[in-house]
């Protein structure tokens, strides 16, 4: 689970980045076939983003101010001393701090 959010928020960096490449390509740099990255801009579609690709400049763009913050919490319960001490776990995948490949500025 925490895989496919991170997934959509990478595919989300890509289109808020504008970088370029035909969608196969786009979709690769990330992993994914372009029939996935569809998938994932389709759910960035259902949160209320409004996207378009841009033939000219070969890239996807929002069309609003789309923003997206991804917060997952897990509360693994661990045995300490015969009791139990719960440890709340966050994911939190937030776009503007992914990471970057540091040789090519990509995934």
């Amino acid at each position: 689970m925490v895989q496919k959010y991170s997934q959509l928020t990478k595919a989300h960096q890509l289109i808020k980045k504008q970088i370029k490449g035909t969608p196969e390509e786009i979709a690769k740099r990330i992993d994914l076939s372009k029939s996935s990255f569809y998938n994932y801009m389709e759910e960035l579609k259902q949160l209320g983003a409004e996207i378009k690709y841009c033939r000219t400049c070969q890239c996807f763009k929002y069309t609003n101010n789309f923003k997206l913050k991804v917060t997952i919490e897990t509360n693994e319960m661990t045995k300490v001393f015969g009791g139990q001490q719960s440890n709340l776990q966050v994911f939190d995948f937030e776009l503007d701090k992914l990471f970057f490949d540091k040789k090519d500025g990509y995934f």
